[in-house]
């Protein structure tokens, strides 16, 4: 992964073109344009709390969306969004979100100390995790079908094994809280991804 140059930015607002809601947005806005106008960017990352972005009204409304649900508006934002980058030469990755667990993971270290089986918490159902974010990835890989260039990284199998999902991965703990990665999870999770856009035909 040496050969790349690779710039990260975090705003509160979706990355997408055209929405407003949030103080944070017009800042995404116009990192989007910046990212669509450089001939230097050849391929895009997409990454959000997407089924949180979904439920909450901030940064939701589009300037040319007309009046609809918020899942409507989500998918009209990203197919928008897609086709700027696409349309202007970029390869897009969409990334789903990791899962999130009921529990801090100073639980996956040491048991409760009131715990009958003092057994630490690492896991929960996959069941649980496919439930609060299968609405968002449909969407996702709906509307990416729709455009070439264009990839979803599901990384489910990252961290769950068909039946569970873990916080922790060959003794190291991927989560800084309930819903963050730690910096070895990043590591390891950026690992995938980019080992994923290589592995792409379309680079």
């Amino acid at each position: 992964l040496g050969k790349f140059n690779v710039a990260y930015y975090s705003f509160r607002c979706l990355p997408f073109f055209g929405v407003y809601g949030h103080e944070q947005c017009m800042p995404m806005d116009q990192l989007l344009h910046l990212t669509r106008d450089s001939s230097e960017v050849k391929v895009v990352v997409l990454a959000a709390s997407w089924p949180s972005k979904i439920r909450r009204e901030s940064g939701l409304y589009l300037d040319s969306a007309p009046e609809s649900t918020h899942l409507n508006l989500f998918s009209e934002g990203l197919d928008t969004t897609l086709k700027e980058l696409v349309g202007a030469g970029k390869k897009v990755m969409v990334i789903g979100d990791s899962p999130s667990f009921p529990f801090n993971p100073i639980e996956c270290i040491m048991p409760r100390p009131f715990s009958v089986d003092k057994i630490p918490r690492c896991k929960i159902d996959l069941k649980r995790y496919l439930k609060e974010h299968q609405q968002s990835w449909s969407v996702i890989e709906r509307v990416i079908t729709k455009h070439k260039h264009t990839a979803f990284f599901n990384p489910e199998s990252l961290f769950c094994n068909g039946v569970e999902c873990s916080m922790r991965r060959n003794d190291k703990l991927l989560f800084r809280d309930n819903d963050h990665l730690s910096i070895d999870g990043s590591v390891f999770v950026g690992h995938s991804i980019g080992s994923k856009i290589l592995d792409l035909e379309w680079l």
